[in-house]
């Protein structure tokens, strides 16, 4: 059980380490630690045959760090949150989740257009980027249990499964050399696990972590995601969440008319207000 935990922690909580870790490392800690997930709980189940839902309006201050390429052409982009506010065109995000029992389904899209400019040598470039991110999947709930002495905190745990769809448009407008534009869209199919705890009466925590893409279709070899929050209830049905995410996505896409990759890391602070009906 105790390594159970250190596996599950280091997983969640480390982004830095996930990087420096290899591919295989990080498959082999995501599939050790599902395996292990009946050691943390007596496997206690409170029923409820009713539908519930929860909407979760939130706002990414998050900053992207990676490669793009079009065409063959390819940029780094290093751009902070504060970068992003002031190059930001529109942007917005939601998470719809329905239960009932041990099931559940979620969605969650986000819509962003930003632009940037960055140079590269000689090459001053303007970047333009309009994305679509949706995320669909199910939930099973593999575990709960009650905490503290009187029983009234709960905590679970949720095996994750879906696919997030990623649409990309991307034009570079170059100083020395003929503007470019491209476009991308795949789907990223994953699977991951989800950890919800009540640490005090008002106060929760989530951890979640994923894996996906491997090779199938037209997806990326690897993807991974990390994402924890801390929520505080303002009312019986409301909760304002505080979160941080890391998305690490590495595309490439070859066919006649050129190249195009998406090798990118999305990371930074969530902020969220959640209403349960």
């Amino acid at each position: 059980m105790k390594l159970c935990y250190f596996l599950n922690v280091g997983l969640l909580l480390s982004s830095h380490a996930l990087k420096r870790i290899g591919k295989s490392t990080l498959t082999t800690i995501v599939l050790l630690t599902i395996l292990c997930l009946p050691a943390y709980a007596d496997g206690s189940d409170v029923a409820n045959d009713s539908w519930r839902f929860t909407l979760i309006g939130y706002l990414h201050l998050a900053g992207i760090n990676g490669d793009v390429t079009v065409k063959g052409e390819t940029i780094e982009v290093n751009e902070s949150f504060s970068d992003l506010i002031e190059n930001a065109d529109f942007g917005g995000s939601f998470h719809l989740e329905a239960r009932k029992g041990k099931w559940g389904v979620f969605v969650d899209p986000m819509y962003m257009k930003m632009s940037a400019d960055e140079e590269a040598g000689p090459l001053n470039v303007g970047i333009e980027v309009e994305q679509w991110l949706v995320e669909v999947g199910g939930i099973y709930e593999i575990s709960n249990w009650s905490l503290g002495n009187t029983g009234d905190r709960l905590a679970k745990i949720d095996l994750l499964a879906g696919g997030r769809y990623f649409s990309l448009e991307i034009d570079m407008d170059f100083n020395l050399l003929p503007e470019v534009n491209g476009k991308g869209d795949w789907v990223d199919p994953f699977v991951g696990i989800r950890f919800q705890a009540d640490l005090t009466n008002k106060v929760k925590l989530l951890l979640r972590g994923d894996i996906g893409g491997f090779g199938i279709g037209s997806a990326p070899d690897f993807a991974w995601n990390v994402h924890t929050a801390l929520g505080y209830d303002l009312s019986e049905k409301s909760t304002l969440w505080f979160g941080y995410r890391v998305l690490d996505v590495d595309y490439e896409d070859e066919s006649d008319v050129g190249l195009f990759g998406w090798d990118m890391t999305t990371s930074g602070f969530e902020i969220g207000y959640a209403y349960r009906f």
